[in-house]
């Protein structure tokens, strides 16, 4: 199965059955995160009082996957123009 690239505003629409959430859920055993949105994810769970670092251990657990982003990587995908 291909895996997916989650946004920010993916997860918590997901977690808190907003539209689009029946679409997420199941996508997490194959889902993907940088570093840098699940950095701002884990901000926007902790600020909407949700227990950030459980739920992060849950997501994991269900597969989510959180992938660092180097230089490299943005450099590779920026162009000028």
């Amino acid at each position: 199965m291909t895996a997916v690239v989650l946004d920010t505003s993916a997860l918590p629409a997901g977690l808190h059955g907003e539209p689009g959430s029946d679409v997420v859920l199941p996508l997490l055993a194959t889902a993907v995160m940088s570093a840098a949105t699940w950095s701002e994810t884990w901000q926007k769970l902790d600020q909407h009082g949700v227990d950030a670092d459980r739920t992060g251990n849950r997501l994991r657990a269900l597969g989510l996957r959180v992938e660092p982003v180097t230089e490299a990587d943005w450099m590779s995908t920026w162009t000028s123009g």
